[in-house]
C-alpha cells in the first residue's frame, strides 16, 4: 500500500452494467470471472468460492468466503493486515467505478487480492506498496498488467491526472494518507478501508462524540459515506478492532481556506473548553475579541466546538477576522 497497509479496500452495493463483461481486453481477468471465482486464484493455493451475502449490520466476518494461505509473513512495522474476505473485495472493486481516462491508484496491494479485480478494468492501474518483498512478488505475478512502485504513500508523488484511489490503509498512517488524497485536485474518488472508529469520525454529526477536526476537514473536501463494516476475522492476521470501508467523493466547499482550517483546529484544541476559551490567543485574540466575535455570530457564549456545523464555522471566521489585532 501507500504506506504500511496491504491487501484491502472497499466495494459498492452493485455492479454497473458496463462491468458485467466476462472478459476485458488483452486476456485480462474479467470482473464477472473475478466475482464468481473463475480464473487464476488470487492467493495461491487456496480456491475462491462465490461472493457471499452480507451479514446483519452489513458486517462481514469469518466464514467460507475467507481466503487463507499467506503470500508473505505480515510485518508489524508496516501495520499489515491482509484482507481475506472475497465478498468484501467484490464490493470494493464495484465501488471504484472508474471512468474512461481515470487512473486507478491502489494504496497497499498487499497480497494482490484486490489488485486482481482492479486489473480487470480497462483503466491503467498503479499500485503503491512500501514492502519491497511484496512489491517484487506482485511485479512478478502481474507483469505489465499493473505498475507497482515500492514507495511510502505519505511521500510518493500523487498522479497529475484524474485518479481514483482505493486501498486498505494501515491504522498507523491511515488518517494522514486519507487527508492527503482527498485534498488533491486530481482525485475523483477514494475508497478506503479504515479502522471503524476513524470511519465513524468521518461521517459524524454535530454533538456526537466522534465529531471533530477530522470530520470537518473531510467535509471541506469531500462527501463521505460508510459502505460496509468488517469483523477482525476478515483479515490476516486479525486486527483487534473492527474495520469499515468509506467512499469519499470530492466536493470542495467554496469557502475552503487555510484560515478556516486553522480556526477549526484551534476550536477543537481542548474539547471540554468553550469555543471562546479555545480561541483565546489564536491570531493574537484576547478574551474580549473572542467573545465579541462569537456574539456577532449569534452564538451563545457557552458554545463548544462540537456543536457547530461546518457552515457555522465558515460564518464565524469573518467575524473573527474583524477582531484580529493588526500585526506589529
Amino acid at each position: 500500500m501507500f504506506r504500511a497497509g496491504t491487501a484491502g479496500g472497499v466495494g459498492s452495493q452493485s455492479v454497473g452494467h458496463d462491468l458485467r463483461l466476462s472478459r476485458v481486453h488483452s486476456g485480462r481477468l474479467g470482473l464477472l470471472d473475478f466475482f464468481t471465482g473463475s480464473g487464476p486464484p488470487l492467493v495461491a493455493p487456496a480456491s475462491l468460492p462465490a461472493v457471499p451475502k452480507p451479514t446483519q449490520d452489513d458486517g462481514w466476518g469469518a466464514g467460507p468466503e475467507v481466503v487463507s494461505s499467506p503470500m508473505v509473513r505480515p510485518k508489524k512495522k508496516w501495520g499489515q493486515n491482509f484482507l481475506r474476505n472475497r465478498g468484501a473485495v467484490a464490493r470494493i472493486v464495484a465501488a471504484v467505478e472508474p471512468e474512461a481516462g481515470d487512473l486507478i491508484l491502489e494504496i497497499g496491494p498487499g497480497e494482490g487480492i484486490l489488485t486482481e479485480g482492479l486489473a480487470a478494468f480497462p483503466n491503467e492501474v498503479l499500485a503503491i506498496e512500501i514492502d519491497p518483498e511484496l512489491t517484487a512478488a506482485l511485479t512478478q505475478r502481474f507483469g505489465d498488467r499493473v505498475e507497482f512502485r515500492c514507495q511510502d504513500a505519505l511521500e510518493t508523488v500523487l498522479p497529475t491526472r484524474p485518479f481514483r484511489a482505493v486501498g486498505n490503509l494501515p491504522y498507523n498512517a491511515g488518517t494522514p494518507i486519507l487527508r492527503r488524497v482527498i485534498a488533491d485536485p486530481h482525485c475523483r474518488r477514494a475508497v478506503f478501508m479504515l479502522q471503524k472508529e476513524v470511519a465513524d469520525r468521518l461521517v459524524a454529526k454535530p454533538g456526537h462524540e466522534a465529531y471533530g477536526y477530522l470530520t470537518l476537514y473531510t467535509q471541506l473536501f469531500a462527501r463521505a459515506r460508510i459502505l460496509l463494516t468488517l469483523e477482525p476475522q476478515s483479515f490476516y492476521p486479525p486486527p483487534k478492532v473492527r474495520s469499515a470501508v468509506v467512499v469519499l467523493d470530492p466536493d470542495p466547499r467554496p469557502y475552503l481556506s487555510d484560515d478556516l482550517l486553522g480556526l477549526i483546529s484551534m476550536a477543537f484544541r481542548m474539547r471540554r473548553k468553550t469555543l471562546v476559551n479555545n480561541l483565546i490567543s489564536w491570531r493574537g485574540l484576547d478574551r474580549a475579541d473572542a467573545e465579541r466575535a462569537v456574539a456577532e455570530a449569534q452564538l451563545p457564549h457557552t458554545t463548544r466546538a462540537e456543536e457547530l456545523s461546518l457552515d457555522a464555522f465558515a460564518a464565524l471566521l469573518p467575524k473573527l477576522r474583524r477582531t484580529i489585532p493588526p500585526s506589529s
